[in-house]
Parts: structure tokens; C-alpha cells; sequence
């Protein structure tokens, strides 16, 4: 037995239910979900990564969108374009990895959301200024929702980690 200093936390849907949520500073052991496999996202690697891709995709993705509002040539919107969707794809990758459940619960309705109208703007060309601004607002009231809508889940309808 290690000498691990456990935290309780008292407070969000752990504590409401009656269950306080206990934390120790260990890494979490890797679970496994078809091939993928979920990390510990508060470890200082990932959260690092995930932080500075979170950065580029925001800097990548005003200008972009700025550029598509302002009707700048395609042209010079196409590198800011692609590293937007390389930088999403990422934060993609990274979100799904944090839970098994994720693609049914709110963050990943709203991912999901998100990617939808994102695509719809580039395939109409009609669409091609809304699209970007639609999963810009998406994304920004997404990434601000409190983490019991973030994490609950139609499957189960309920709040699950």
C-alpha cells in the first residue's frame, strides 16, 4: 500500500447523490475502447497538448472566420482553413479519449453539432460564411457549459463520467 493523500470532493453531481467523488494523485489506470485509449487528461502531458492545440485551433479559427466574414480571397483562407481542421481533428481526438461515453453525452452531442454545421459550410457555398460562424458560437457555449450538461448523457439520461 502506497502512502497516496486521497482529496474529497464535495460538491457537483458526486456529492448531490450522496457519493463524494475521491481523488488520489496516482495516474488512471488506461481503459481501453475499441483500440482507443482514454488517458488522464489532468496528467500535465495531455493536459499541456491539449491546451496549446486548444490555442492554435482559437488562433487558427479567428482568423479563418474573420477572413470568411471580411470576404478575403479563398486563396489566402486556404492555410488558415486547413490548420483549423487539423487542430479541430486533434481536439477531437483528444475529447473522445477522456471518456468511453462521450459521444453521448452533452460534450459530445454538441462536438458533434458543431462538426455538422462546419461541414455544411464548406460543402454549400451559400452556407460558407454562416457554417463557420454557427460552430464558432456552438463551440463557444459548448466549451462554457457547466460540466453536469457537459457530461450528461442521452443513452443513460443521466450524469455519467
Amino acid at each position: 500500500m502506497t502512502n497516496q493523500s486521497c482529496v474529497t470532493i464535495a460538491r457537483g453531481p458526486a456529492a448531490r447523490s450522496g457519493r463524494p467523488e475521491t481523488r488520489t494523485g496516482r495516474a488512471q489506470r488506461a481503459v481501453t475502447l475499441g483500440g482507443w485509449s482514454t488517458v488522464n487528461p489532468y496528467a500535465t502531458a495531455p493536459r499541456t497538448i491539449a491546451i496549446l492545440t486548444r490555442t492554435a485551433h482559437t488562433g487558427a479559427m479567428a482568423v479563418f472566420i474573420g477572413g470568411r466574414v471580411l470576404h478575403a480571397p479563398e486563396a489566402s483562407l486556404r492555410p488558415w482553413r486547413w490548420l483549423t481542421t487539423l487542430t479541430g481533428v486533434a481536439l477531437l481526438a483528444s475529447e473522445a479519449t477522456h471518456s468511453r461515453n462521450w459521444i453521448h453525452q452533452g460534450r459530445g452531442m454538441t462536438t458533434t453539432a458543431h462538426v455538422a454545421v462546419l461541414a455544411a459550410g464548406h460543402l454549400s457555398p451559400r452556407l460558407a460564411t454562416a457554417g463557420p460562424v454557427a460552430a464558432l458560437l456552438i463551440g463557444a457555449v459548448a466549451s462554457h457549459l457547466p460540466r453536469s450538461v457537459r457530461t450528461w448523457s442521452v443513452l443513460y439520461r443521466r450524469v455519467v463520467p
